[in-house]
């Protein structure tokens, strides 16, 4: 999932940069941060660092299109900016969270993120809550790209209609 946050990071980042030409540093440090992921994509120790470092670009691109739309001028985009700035407020937590087990018990741990902190306890009912929680995070993640990519063009739309 690392690499379709990665892509979609720099696919915004690059979507940004074409329109907004005059937020050309944040969308050119977008597109930086989403390389540096496609980069390390396969070393899973750098995995959930890295993601951070998505989460901080993708807010960077929110905030500063937040800033563009306020609410009394485009109440439909700022509330849709808003709610994309909570959203990924709240995966960046999830990713905090999932990174904390991945490198303090790397040996301990052979499923994945909080999985992993859970399965270190090593009893089959955790192994088997474990294995369960790492396919909820799947459905979890692909959600959550489904879900801002749409925001994201909902805002580009948004920006083309009220024009």
């Amino acid at each position: 999932m690392n690499l379709v946050w990665s892509a979609l990071m720099v696919l915004s980042a690059v979507g940004v940069l074409v329109l907004e030409k005059k937020k050309a540093l944040w969308a050119f440090c977008g597109v930086i941060l989403g390389a540096l992921g496609l980069m390390f994509s396969l070393n899973a120790a750098f995995l959930a660092t890295l993601q951070a470092l998505f989460y901080t670009g993708l807010l960077t691109v929110l905030f500063a299109l937040a800033a563009e739309f306020p609410p009394s001028k485009w109440p439909k985009r700022a509330l849709i900016v808003r709610i994309a700035v909570a959203f990924t407020l709240v995966v960046s937590v999830f990713w905090i969270f999932r990174a904390w087990p991945i490198l303090t018990w790397p040996e301990e741990a052979p499923l994945g993120g909080l999985g992993q902190a859970i399965s270190a306890f090593s009893t089959k009912a955790t192994y088997i809550s474990a294995f369960l929680f790492t396919r909820y995070v799947l459905i979890f993640e692909v959600s959550a790209v489904i879900l801002l990519a749409a925001m994201i063009t909902v805002v580009l739309y948004l920006k083309n209609d009220d024009a």
